[in-house]
């Protein structure tokens, strides 16, 4: 082998490593909004919670878990899952509020917007050959190319 065919092969082997660990070396980059973020991770540390007191309630019914263990664990499970369901409630209401303001601001964008006037004051004619709108003063159809009376 040559010095050449051993370099290649060696830049080869380090732009493939490069490309199979591109996606751990790239920072993920997280584009959604905060309120979706911290209401996603209380819906899901709600979930957890959910699914952890069925386990318990399984476990306590088949008999591996006892009463004594049984009480406190799930009490402590319970209360933690309020806690979660009272900061869900909190970033509820902080969105309808969010959202009161933002139809408030169109509501006075809407309000301070001048009212249209009227698009044309043209008199408008009708083709007798293809029924498409022409003006008064033309004298051939726009559209068909039929040659109007002159009124």
């Amino acid at each position: 082998m040559t010095a050449g065919s051993i370099l290649i092969g060696i830049s080869i082997l380090v732009l493939t490593a490069l490309f199979v660990a591109r996606p751990f070396l790239i920072a993920t980059r997280n584009q959604s909004i905060p309120f979706q973020n911290a209401r996603h991770q209380l819906q899901a540390q709600k979930e957890a919670l959910l699914v952890q007191i069925h386990q318990l309630d399984f476990d306590y019914e088949t008999g591996k878990i006892p009463p004594e263990v049984y009480q406190p664990q799930r009490t402590q499970l319970v209360n933690a899952a309020a806690n979660i369901l009272r900061q869900l409630d909190q970033l509820t209401e902080t969105n309808k509020d969010l959202v009161a303001q933002i139809e408030a601001a169109i509501a006075q964008i809407r309000q301070s917007r001048p009212k249209p006037t009227a698009v044309s004051t043209r008199t408008l004619a009708y083709c007798p050959q293809c029924g498409q709108p022409v003006e008064t003063g033309d004298k051939f159809c726009a559209a068909c190319g039929h040659k109007l009376h002159s009124n």
